[in-house]
């Protein structure tokens, strides 16, 4: 099978070690025992995302703890692009702004801006699995947020921050939606782009939005990271 791919361009680089050992394993719950692996993260000098099973003391008064259960949804706050978001919301979120977290998986971000002090939260996903998870995770850390699952163009409501931490190429599909649920003077973050799809995949979409938004004034963030590493946001 290898060759038939080499034969049709595939190089040995792309196609990658076929190698692989069988190892017996004792029966256990994977779906608790990946929890082992998860601790505390300091997202910055102010934000900590907290598993919901240990125990924590606040390092700082104005520390900002976000505990989390993420279930089997996205979002855990050890992830770079899911940290960018949160940094953007800690920095550039004005206080009572209206915000929205388009794909908001565990409910990481919309609680973190609920924590910041917005006004009014809403997070939307595609996966009806996600909902409940997100709406326990807000209860655990004493905030209101409205979730359900929704899509970016069937939203009516406008949002002074919107945040989009999607894959690239989903980002670049719905940029149109995101526009139309912008205030005047608003920002979205986004997020989710790896550096090197940067130039081909996605920066073309948020051109086409420009254009299509003249005479409507906001601000975007686009937070980009390498494969292991955290480029910035820019």
């Amino acid at each position: 099978q290898r060759e038939i791919l080499k034969s049709r361009g595939f190089t040995d680089e792309e196609l990658g070690s076929w190698e692989f050992s069988i190892t017996e394993k004792a029966n256990e719950d994977w779906s608790k025992k990946w929890k082992e692996k998860w601790d505390v993260t300091h997202v910055s000098e102010r934000i900590t995302v907290v598993p919901d099973w240990l125990e924590y003391t606040p390092q700082r008064e104005d520390e900002v703890i976000i505990r989390l259960e993420p279930g089997c949804a996205f979002g855990t706050g050890t992830h770079q692009t899911t940290q960018l978001c949160m940094k953007a919301i800690e920095k550039y979120m004005a206080k009572f702004a209206k915000m929205a977290d388009i794909g908001m998986g565990s409910g990481i971000l919309a609680i973190c801006a609920a924590k910041f002090h917005a006004s009014e939260v809403y997070g939307c996903d595609n996966d009806a699995t996600v909902i409940d998870v997100a709406t326990e995770n807000a209860v655990k850390n004493g905030v209101v947020c409205k979730f359900e699952l929704n899509t970016a163009d069937k939203i009516s409501e406008k949002y002074d921050f919107v945040c989009a931490n999607i894959l690239h190429n989903v980002l670049a599909e719905i940029m149109g939606d995101l526009k139309n649920i912008l205030n005047n003077e608003a920002y979205m973050v986004l997020s989710g782009i790896l550096d090197e799809k940067k130039p081909s995949q996605v920066f073309p979409g948020f051109f086409r939005v420009l254009i299509g938004v003249l005479g409507l004034s906001f601000y975007f963030l686009v937070c980009c990271t390498q494969r292991n590493v955290t480029s910035g946001a820019n």
